[in-house]
């Protein structure tokens, strides 16, 4: 009877440890971002910079995990750097479905102005949808007095 309680206990903790390994966490360089408004050019480091007068709108791609297990969750962080004066740099993390549908974060934004990382943490969203897929959507600021905006890169959790 004793031995059989160890065995089930271990059993469950093998089954609880596989649901916690079944996360899926990517970095990914900003490089991989694309800009829908503007205009973004890529740095030798891996970064996605906006150099112009004018913001930024990039959309970051996610890819999203649906074999062996559907991801149905997302969650991310970005690190940015905002040199910006009058403006900061806002992420959400997104899941849109064919259909038009779209499920988004709350907006994060970066605060001040610093040639220093900053690190935006967007809150998980939820989409049990097989075939919408994940993005991360920032807008970046124009030009500020010659100092540059970017995203340097950003990190996503799937469940």
């Amino acid at each position: 009877m004793f031995t059989k309680r160890i065995a089930l206990s271990l059993l469950a903790l093998t089954v609880g440890a596989g649901i916690t390994l079944a996360s899926t966490t990517t970095n990914t360089p900003g490089a991989v971002c694309v800009a829908s408004s503007g205009s973004l050019i890529n740095g030798a480091s891996g970064e996605s910079a906006n150099f112009t007068n004018a913001s930024a709108t990039a959309v970051c791609a996610a890819d999203r995990s649906i074999a062996p297990t559907l991801s149905t969750k997302v969650s991310a962080v970005v690190w940015v750097v905002d040199e910006s004066t009058s403006a900061n740099v806002c992420c959400t993390i997104n899941s849109k479905n064919p259909s038009g549908t779209l499920i988004s974060s709350p907006q994060v934004c970066s605060s001040g102005s610093t040639y220093a990382s900053q690190t935006l943490t967007l809150a998980q969203i939820t989409d049990g949808y097989t075939y919408s897929h994940y993005y991360v959507s920032c807008t970046v600021p124009a030009l500020s007095g010659g100092l540059i905006s970017k995203i340097l890169g950003y990190r996503t959790v799937q469940d």
